[in-house]
């Protein structure tokens, strides 16, 4: 499944991805270490835990939520470094990736040149949610983190229409992190921004989905 489309010339990935060492030396993304840290484009620092797939706020601020639950190693086909790269240098424009339909805010992915899949995060966590619907019916489905999270609706029979959305300021600015997509400056219906590393530190609490039913690589 191809989620995000990367410009093909080469992005040089700062000094801002780092990771621990026993020694306390600094060296490249690149070299296989379990932990990194990344910058983020407002300036706040996440660390990335690669085995658990799971980023923690690096710095001031509190979290909302509570402590993150136990999980088991993520076996998931990832490229980090493609991942390093989408959060911490995005490169689509906002506008071409998302439509505002209500000022809740809740806005959605537009067809566009860039091939994206926000439902894709729903199955790499798991968030608690709903599902509404039943045999030969339209159906909805929410999935909650942050303020929001995304909703699916799936029509059935003439005249019924499906559509997703990205509902809550905090969840669209996440979920624009995971797919190289720059950061709105302002979002009609937003209250005080948080930095973005209490953002992804919150919504990667959830547990990891099965990481087995996962064939394709993340980003791609």
């Amino acid at each position: 499944m191809k989620i995000i489309n990367l410009r093909t010339e080469p992005i040089a990935l700062g000094a801002s991805i780092l990771f621990e060492t026993s020694s306390d030396k600094i060296g490249t993304a690149r070299q296989g270490k379990v932990k990194m840290f990344l910058t983020l484009p407002d300036q706040s620092t996440v660390r990335l835990n690669r085995s658990r797939l799971k980023f923690t706020h690096v710095g001031v601020g509190r979290r909302r939520s509570a402590p993150p639950s136990k999980r088991d190693p993520a076996r998931f086909k990832i490229d980090f470094d493609r991942l390093a790269e989408c959060i911490e240098f995005p490169t689509n424009r906002f506008g071409d990736c998302f439509r505002r339909i209500s000022d809740h805010p809740r806005y959605s992915p537009k067809a566009s040149v860039y091939d994206f899949d926000v439902g894709f995060l729903t199955r790499v966590y798991s968030f608690r949610g709903s599902y509404q619907g039943g045999t030969f019916s339209s159906s909805t489905t929410e999935w909650s983190f942050l303020d929001g999270g995304i909703i699916s609706h799936n029509g059935y029979g003439w005249g019924s229409h499906s559509w997703t959305v990205v509902q809550g300021a905090e969840a669209l600015r996440t979920v624009c992190l995971f797919f190289g997509i720059i950061q709105p400056l302002r979002i009609k219906g937003e209250g005080p921004r948080r930095p973005l590393s209490l953002l992804l530190d919150e919504m990667t609490d959830a547990p990891l989905t099965d990481p087995t039913s996962l064939a394709s690589r993340f980003p791609h």
